[in-house]
């Protein structure tokens, strides 16, 4: 009943959750709920969600984390992620994959390369998601630099990206023009 409203992005499906509070929430509610405040892009309710499964218990699981994650980016909150992204273990190819494309929408390709690594090295592999989500920010970065030309970054990270998915077994079909 919570999870439906969520897709077409209505707030009733929050309010119906703050009404059902007597009710103990569990870990397959609170991560529809999650998906609202990021629909919504409403930080004041992901952070009050947050409280709620920190008191219930459930702010350690995994499927809890993860829509976490995503809502506070989706709340354009990279601090209130990257610390519950910090909390995480283990950390799966779900969030690390939306902690990098964070970063990476959010114009820190740099950070997001360094994620990246890190990743790689605690014995995750990159996916797809992983890939698209670095090089959509590259792009991003990309074309927020053409408009400010005195903020350029790092132009061949794109290429660099695109070979290292390929080489990685993903195949790119990718053109980028710089």
């Amino acid at each position: 009943m919570v999870r439906s409203p969520t897709v077409s992005c209505r707030s009733s499906s929050l309010l119906l959750f703050i009404r059902s509070l007597p009710l103990p929430p569990d870990p397959f509610l609170l991560p529809s709920t999650f998906k609202a405040c990021a629909a919504l892009r409403s930080l004041r309710s992901a952070r009050q969600l947050h409280c709620i499964a920190a008191v219930s218990g459930l702010s350690s699981d995994p499927f809890v984390q993860s829509a976490l994650v995503h809502a506070y980016l989706k709340c354009d909150s990279l601090r209130d992620a990257h610390r519950v992204f910090d909390r995480m273990a283990p950390r799966t190819v779900v969030p690390w994959s939306a902690i990098i494309a964070g970063y990476a929408a959010a114009g820190r390709v740099h950070e997001s390369t360094n994620l990246l690594q890190d990743m790689q090295t605690a014995g995750v592999p990159p996916n797809l998601i992983t890939w698209n989500g670095l090089i959509a920010g590259f792009s991003l970065s990309l074309s927020l630099s053409r408009e400010a030309p005195a903020k350029r970054r790092e132009p061949a990270a794109g290429r660099g990206f695109a070979a290292e998915a390929t080489r990685g077994g993903l195949r790119v079909r990718l053109l980028l023009v710089v």
